[in-house]
């Protein structure tokens, strides 16, 4: 899925934008670069859905675009507020991760079941739909900041390909490692605050820190802008195995959960 997607985005960029100098069909660019990752991602996430899960793909998917749009629009106000403080690198990480569980949140009310498997799949789902947003905003500014024209191309490409790689990365494994935590502190409609919601808020909220950290501090570093690049996704690409480690342990203890859950036992 994923590698059509790639394919359907370069004929665009390539064939039509480029070749044709169509340019009204950059923002086809925009939006196909921009949500490949998440597509293809979600796609795979609607067919591990199981029953009792009680999530439809359908309702994945809206969750996904809806949630992760009111996820990127409700971080815009706090970040507008704090880009202008000596303190904006330290508090962007905590400020979206809250913004993106406070969809999590809103949308547990049209969720019957609440555990932490279940979190996985929304809090998935809201961080692919907040990334394809902001991979898109990304790219079209990096085009607004070039004039049309090879460059403009050029790093189009860079922008939206690295993007593409580093989204599996990011948001989606943070907001479902913080969303599994979030779920199984609920008891039926109410949801409890636990030291295990507390230390996953901390430490996806560190995560996303590092992560935005990374590029500005080895650009201080290195003076080579080569050497700063390959050293950024490095330590991008350790930020994000890290991530996905927690993640694998979050998803084998929420599967653990459920297997320690007592069968109910149908009545005659």
């Amino acid at each position: 899925m994923f590698a059509a997607f790639v394919v359907v985005w370069a004929a665009t960029l390539f064939v039509l934008a480029v070749g044709l100098q169509n340019e009204r069909v950059f923002i086809y660019v925009f939006l196909v670069g921009g949500f490949a990752t998440s597509a293809a991602f979600l796609y795979t996430m609607c067919y591990r859905l199981r029953p009792a899960d009680e999530i439809s793909p359908s309702l994945l998917v809206v969750i996904a675009l809806v949630g992760g749009f009111l996820g990127a629009v409700l971080t815009d106000f706090p970040d507008a507020l704090i880009s202008h403080t000596p303190l904006n690198g330290f508090l962007v990480g905590p400020v979206e991760e809250f913004c993106k569980i406070v969809v999590v949140v809103i949308v547990a009310r049209w969720i019957p079941v609440k555990n932490a498997r279940v979190g996985l799949f929304i809090g998935g789902a809201i961080g692919f739909g907040f990334a394809a947003f902001e991979n898109t905003l990304y790219a079209f500014g990096t085009l607004l900041s070039t004039p049309l024209g090879s460059d403009a191309v050029l790093h189009l490409t860079e922008n939206q390909g690295l993007r593409a790689i580093t989204t599996m990365f990011g948001h989606p494994v943070w907001t479902g490692i913080l969303a599994a935590a979030v779920y199984a502190g609920y008891r039926g409609n109410r949801l409890r605050i636990t030291r295990r919601i507390v230390g996953s808020y901390l430490m996806v909220a560190a995560l996303h820190d590092l992560w935005d950290f990374s590029a500005p501090l080895w650009t201080s570093i290195l003076r080579s802008s080569s050497a700063a690049f390959f050293a950024d996704q490095g330590m991008l690409l350790v930020i994000g195995v890290v991530g996905l480690l927690v993640w694998w342990r979050t998803s084998r203890r929420a599967n653990a959960e459920l297997m320690a859950q007592p069968v109910p036992i149908p009545l005659d």
